[in-house]
């Protein structure tokens, strides 16, 4: 794939431009303030979405610097503020040369990331493939393809739970009704994302399936068939990125609607006290509910549509970004109102038209979540109209 990169000349001297910019005035003094308040931006948002840590640490330096060495990122990395329980500020430890790289590696496979050698040294640059900024670390023609993919892998499954239709009507159409959730999340992003209208919508009413706080068993035909669909997602990572515990936990909610967490242990071997925690945190973040606690009985939680709840998610993640606009003003104008005392330092002018590049990036992005927001409200009216027939 060209991605716009014409000749390794080219390449070589896009990457000495951006180096000598930007690598040797690594933001300090006055200026290292107004750098941490955009790392924490990234890093606060891959905390809402689930998304790996370090890898967004890293992520975000390469939003803020633009292009970057190893050597660099572990100096950055060392003067990351974290707070302790006391709410103080400290640095961090420094990455490791291994994390580093790995990171940076994984981020070059994710497209989105190149690398190119910076002549006459020994050394290499890691330059963002994209001008535009980014929130995450994602791809999101990737992301496209990947839902394409899954949602082809679960028509097959559907297909191959079909055939126990007849021996066990109930629960394969219980299953499939649950599975359909997932394809209506995947419709969302696809008339979202893609602009496309691929399929109608899909029927997740499980009213007369089950129980209200019935917990739902399979039989082992369909136990193989849930652990095929609960693996794939667990290996691809799908909707919580780089936490197997967390994603197989919120599966087992996806498959069976109702659990507790007796259940999960029983299926996937985790501790209670990871359960827990695991549960906590989705309740925490409204993707999931729970019947109030009985005297002597295991809580019972419960995951009434994985569309509606995932897409509400990226919503809630989608105004979380929003929130920060006044922030990112207000430091914005500290810096033009500072310039005559700032402007001196290193990496001054290009800090300016970072927080200008985001607030601008922002507001384009808006756009894109009202489309969301009107096709989660389609689908919402839907399912709607489909619980009450």
């Amino acid at each position: 794939m060209n991605n716009g990169i014409t000749t390794r000349n080219n390449f070589n001297q896009n990457y000495n431009n951006q180096m000598t910019r930007m690598i040797d005035p690594i933001l300090d003094g006055p200026l290292k303030e107004y750098e941490q308040r955009l790392l924490s931006f990234f890093v606060n948002i891959a905390r809402i979405s689930s998304l790996d840590h370090t890898t967004t640490e890293i992520f975000g330096y390469m939003q803020i610097y633009d292009a970057l060495t190893q050597e660099s990122l572990r100096d950055l990395t060392q003067t990351t503020f974290v707070e302790n329980t006391k709410n103080q500020k400290k640095n961090q430890k420094a990455f490791s040369t291994s994390t580093i790289s790995t990171t940076l590696r994984s981020l070059i496979q994710g497209n989105i990331l190149t690398r190119g050698h910076i002549p006459s040294t020994h050394k290499f640059s890691y330059k963002l493939k994209s001008d535009v900024i980014n929130f995450v670390y994602q791809d999101f023609s990737l992301i496209v393809r990947d839902l394409e993919v899954l949602d082809e892998f679960l028509i097959n499954l559907q297909n191959q739970i079909s055939e126990f239709s007849s021996q066990y009507p109930q629960k394969s159409q219980f299953l499939c009704q649950r599975i359909n959730g997932v394809r209506n999340y995947i419709e969302v992003q696809r008339r979202t994302i893609s602009e496309e209208k691929k399929y109608e919508f899909f029927s997740e009413n499980i009213r007369s399936l089950k129980k209200e706080k019935e917990i739902i068993e399979f039989p082992p035909e369909l136990v193989a068939l849930e652990k095929m669909f609960i693996s794939y997602n667990v290996e691809n990572n799908i909707f919580f990125s780089n936490d197997t515990v967390l994603n197989h936990t919120f599966n087992y909610l996806q498959t069976r609607h109702t659990v507790t967490q007796n259940l999960i242990e029983q299926e996937c071997s985790l501790s209670l006290s990871t359960i827990s925690r695991k549960l906590s945190q989705l309740l925490e973040q409204n993707i999931i509910q729970s019947y109030p606690k009985v005297y002597q009985k295991s809580r019972i939680y419960f995951l009434q549509s994985i569309s509606v709840a995932m897409l509400e998610a990226v919503i809630a993640s989608d105004n979380y970004i929003y929130s920060w606009v006044d922030k990112f003003q207000e430091s914005l104008t500290e810096l033009i109102k500072n310039k005559v005392k700032l402007q001196k330092l290193p990496g001054y002018e290009h800090l300016v038209q970072k927080y200008s590049q985001i607030l601008k990036t922002i507001d384009g992005f808006r756009s894109e979540t009202a489309k969301l927001k009107k096709n989660l409200a389609d689908l919402t009216k839907f399912l709607k109209q489909d619980s009450s027939e």
